[in-house]
């Protein structure tokens, strides 16, 4: 993939469920092209950071290591339990894609603990992807 570094210890074991994602982002003539934007509320005023397709990508591949560092494995089933919108649930969903887990979606507006940590159960994900809001009694 011109443009982008993999650093894996190993090959991503599910590269043809994420070939169409890697040929997406690997477009030389679009990688530094706008390719989402992360917008963030800052009191009254909306502030945002642009990304290319190669940042994206890069961000993906961090995320698609931290699961691999934290022991997620093909088929394992990872819990994204992210309290709004957030850059980091699209790049760790990508991230997992790249490894093979498969996302279980705890939906911040509607799930409460209780959903949650059933989800988690029944779905047996070795793994939650937290962030600094998500209740404490959850993570």
């Amino acid at each position: 993939m011109a443009g982008f570094e993999a650093n894996f210890s190993s090959p991503v074991t599910s590269a043809s469920a994420a070939f169409p994602y890697l040929a997406a982002l690997s477009d030389d003539e679009a990688a530094d092209r706008f390719f989402l934007e992360d917008l963030k509320l800052a009191g009254r005023e909306l502030r945002g950071t642009l990304y290319s397709r190669k940042a994206f990508a890069k961000l993906a591949f961090r995320a698609a290591a931290a699961l691999r560092t934290h022991g997620a494995r093909p088929g394992d089933r990872t819990a994204h339990y992210f309290t709004d919108n957030r850059l980091e649930d699209i790049c760790f969903r990508l991230g997992a894609a790249l490894v093979g887990t498969v996302p279980v979606t705890i939906n911040w507006q509607s799930d409460d603990v209780q959903r949650a940590a059933s989800k988690v159960r029944r779905t047996r994900a070795t793994l939650a992807l937290v962030d600094e809001a998500t209740p404490a009694e959850f993570a």
